[in-house]
Order: C-alpha cells, then structure tokens, then sequence
C-alpha cells in the first residue's frame, strides 16, 4: 500500500486564514449595503423649510441620513423655491416631494442617490385620461369659519357641486389632472390642482371693497349687479390725484350728481366746499348727511390716505335707511382698515407744492384813469378849461416808485406788492397688516399751508394765513371668537389756524 505524505507549511496555512478574512469582510460590507438599502423604508426625517432653494434642502437631508447626493452642476434649479413641513416622515415620502418641487428625478443606489434631470412627460394616453376620482374636502373663511354655499366646479367643465351646512364637499368623477375652482359670495375665487389628491381643504379671503365688485350701502355692503338705487364710489386712489388740503375739492366733477362749489375765499384753512347731491332741491337745510364709518360728522379735513372708499346714495331707493334726513342724499365715508398678510405694509408719502391765486383782476393803471376821468369831464361838461389832472401828473403816474429823480414816481401794482407764492407740505405714515386673529392700520398725517400775504411779521404777531392740520387714526379688528368681533376705530384731527381779522371771502362780500 502506497503512502502519500502531506507536510503542512506554515506560509500556505497564513495565506488560507487570510483568504477567510477578506470572504469575510466582503461578505459583511455586502449585508451593511445590502440592509441600508433596505432601511430606507425605517428611515423618518423633520424637515420646515420656506422659499428655501435645492441646495439647501439636499444638506439638510444628508446631514439627517448617512445618503449621498450624486449630480451634475447643470442639474440642480436653485431658483426653484422649495416649501416642506415634514414631522417623523418617511425618506422615501420626502424625497419625492423635494424631488418633485425641485423638478429633478432620482434614482437610489445603496446609500447613493442620484439626481437626473426630469424626464419629458409623455402626454396621456386616451386611458390615463378617462381615469376619474372623487374628491373631498372643506372650505373656511381666513377666521377659521365654515362656508356653507361655496361653489366647487371642475375648470372647464360643467361638473360641480356646493358645500353643505358644515363647509364640506364631495366632488364625483374628477380627473387626476383636474384643477377645482372655489368661488363665494364676498371671497375672492381660488383654484386648486387635484395633482393625486383625493382631500382638498381650501381657506377663502374677503374679497376687497372696490368699484367693479361690493358697494357699500346704508350699514353693510352689496354686489354692484344687485343694487337698484342710484349709487356712485370713488376709491382713495382717485382722492390722491388731487394735491388738494381739502379732500371736498378732490371731489369736484369726479361723481355725477355730486354738486361741489367753492364759495370761500380759498385762504388755508378756509377752502372747503359746499357739496350737493343733485342740486338743492329742499327748503332750509340742504346738506346732504356725511357718514364716517357709519357715525355722522364731517369730512373735509379728512387725510385723503385714510380713506378706502367714497359713497354717495342719490334716490329714495337708496336713501330709504335713513327716512326722511335721507331727502338730500347721504354721503358715506369708509375708513382704510387691517389685512392679513405675511408683513406689514408701512407707506410714508411726503410732497408738498406751490400755492398761488390762478388769476388777478386786470384794472385800469393810475395814468390811464387820469386821462379817462379828464376825458370824460370834459364830455359832461364842453365849457370846462381846467383838467383835473394835469399832464405832468399822468405822466408821473405812469412812472414806477424812485424812476425820477425827484421821487414823484407814483406807478405800482398793488397785486404784486401785498401777494406772493406760498409753500404747502403734506406728510404722512401709516402701516397696515396683521394676521387672522388681528388686524389693524394706524396712520398718523401732517399738513401745513402759509398764506398768500406779504409784508406781514414772522412772529407771534403774525398776521399771514397759516393752516395746520394734523390727523391720527387707529382701526383694530379683534376676531375673538369665530362668531364674535370686536373693532376699536380711533380718528382724531387738530388744526391750528392763524389770519388776519377778516377773510377774502368776506372782503368780496362787502365789495359786491
């Protein structure tokens, strides 16, 4: 019998344990990989990001994940605006939303996610388009309020369906690249994408106060197509084309049937006007009645920045609220108030101007009236020898102050010497924001006017037509409750006005 002898060597027993080692550590590399590619599934992240661009999201995730995100320089869109709000959510889950926001593709690959750039979409086949789903969801008001009514349509189509008591839907047979259009009484119309969604909770805001759409009317407001009565509005936005001190002015030829005429003198401070509506058709009192924010006063030194709209009610129909006080017209004055937005809106408006009378009487010069009153003496009386003015004298009056040498210059317009231009400023700030809960808007305005007049002292003895105005006011909205409000309006106005013993409107009085 043959014997086969095997001598072991010390260096191939190395080399073997070496070899096991390396199956080894190949073997565990392969299960680590293997398990994070499946623990993607286990994986939750918290993500609030607002207006953030790719970039920035992407480190965000790596640093949450032990993922690495492979792309090219040309693929990433940072000027793509990326909103996410994630709590515990899955990987996977998070990183189709940011992928989609971001219009990239991905394509995982152990702990390595690749980013391509978004495939062209094939349009639809005739099957994906046929493919329908019902959707649900409800419909608030911005202070947290159900809106019962609402319109829910389908955009394009005829397939639509209303809210019931509680501000739910339920809407049949919507296409899965459907959009929903939301419209209401008073809110301004929303559209939402379905996009997959089968639940669409949608918040409506008022809509704004304008021309086209809501008057306001007696103590409310009501759509433009719906009212009967003889109503105009003009917005704060016409008021401010006229750089007038006195917003009755800015009101001139702007509304038809309103009637505005000057009577005053146009001094600072007394250069308001007379306003009616459809002419003075009454006995005694023929004023209209001035609503502000529903409370009677006047309001011609109103800031025109405070201002939303200007109302007038001209028939019966119109005025029938307010009975028989109604018979002049009513005027309604609504106030700027708060809105919800995402920052507060601060305007600061200064300008100021020029004042001066458009035009002056044209008299006859002192020589001139000479030679006229001698002509016309001698007319009513042919024997007369003697002129009551010599020719010396017209010619002296036909002379400016100081040309002779004697000084018996006697020529001067009046006008120019007692009138100049005068400066007028108007400042003012007002903010406006808030939030659902409060809103508010706060201004604070300063007008000043200088007289005409010269010759007349700087001092406390001043005798010049000064006119100061300074406005304040404060409106808050509170929504306490969804069915109780509470509004705190503030208005106040100081003037302060200095001028001479009497007015010009007074003077041509006299005069005439």
């Amino acid at each position: 019998m043959k014997k086969t002898r095997v001598i072991f060597s010390p260096l191939g027993e190395e080399v073997r344990l070496r070899i096991r080692k390396m199956k080894l550590t190949f073997l565990m590399v392969f299960l680590v990989f293997a398990s994070f590619g499946n623990s993607f599934s286990q994986v939750t992240l918290s993500l609030q990001f607002k207006k953030a661009n790719l970039q920035e999201v992407l480190n965000s995730i790596e640093k949450q994940t032990n993922c690495v995100f492979l792309y090219k320089d040309n693929v990433l869109d940072n000027t793509r605006e990326i909103n996410a709000d994630f709590q515990n959510a899955k990987f996977e889950d998070v990183l189709k939303a940011v992928c989609e926001q971001g219009n990239v593709d991905y394509e995982v690959r152990d702990r390595q996610i690749i980013l391509k750039e978004k495939a062209a979409v094939p349009a639809p086949s005739s099957q994906q388009q046929t493919k329908k789903k019902s959707v649900t969801g409800k419909v608030m008001d911005d202070k947290g309020s159900t809106l019962p009514g609402t319109s829910v349509v389908v955009k394009g189509t005829t397939n639509g369906v209303i809210t019931d008591a509680n501000g739910n839907f339920t809407l049949l047979n919507v296409p899965e690249n459907a959009t929903l259009q939301f419209s209401f009484v008073g809110m301004k119309s929303q559209e939402a994408t379905v996009a997959g969604k089968t639940v669409i909770n949608v918040t409506m805001v008022d809509e704004t106060v304008g021309l086209d759409d809501i008057i306001v009317v007696g103590y409310g407001t009501q759509k433009k197509v719906t009212v009967v009565g003889a109503i105009t509005a003009i917005s704060t936005q016409e008021l401010r084309q006229s750089p007038t001190t006195n917003i009755s002015n800015a009101l001139a030829g702007r509304l038809p049937g309103l009637i505005v005429n000057q009577f005053s003198g146009g001094e600072p401070g007394v250069d308001q006007s007379t306003v009616f509506v459809r002419g003075m058709s009454t006995l005694g009192n023929q004023n209209p009645i001035v609503l502000v924010d529903g409370i009677e006063r006047d309001f011609q030194y109103l800031n025109p920045e405070e201002v939303e709209s200007f109302t007038i009610l001209k028939d019966a129909s119109a005025t029938a609220v307010y009975g028989v006080r109604g018979a002049n017209g009513v005027i309604l004055v609504t106030t700027r108030r708060g809105k919800t937005v995402e920052r507060a809106n601060v305007t600061f408006k200064a300008s100021t101007g020029i004042s001066a009378p458009v035009k002056f009487p044209e008299y006859l010069g002192s020589a001139d009236y000479a030679l006229l009153y001698n002509e016309a003496n001698l007319n009513d009386n042919p024997q007369t020898t003697k002129a009551l003015f010599s020719k010396t004298q017209i010619e002296n009056y036909r002379k400016a102050i100081g040309d002779n040498s004697d000084g018996l210059g006697y020529n001067i317009n009046l006008f120019d010497y007692a009138f100049k231009p005068s400066m007028q400023q108007d400042y003012s700030l007002n903010i406006q924001g808030g939030t659902k809960t409060v809103k508010y808007f706060v201004l604070v305005g300063y007008m000043n006017q200088n007289g005409n007049y010269q010759h007349t002292n700087d001092g406390p003895k001043n005798t010049n037509a000064v006119f100061n105005r300074y406005n304040f006011r404060s409106n808050i909205d509170i929504n306490i409750t969804p069915d109780f409000y509470v509004k705190l309006n503030l208005g106040g106005r100081i003037q302060n006005r200095i001028a001479p013993g009497t007015t010009a409107a007074r003077l041509i009085t006299i005069a005439n």
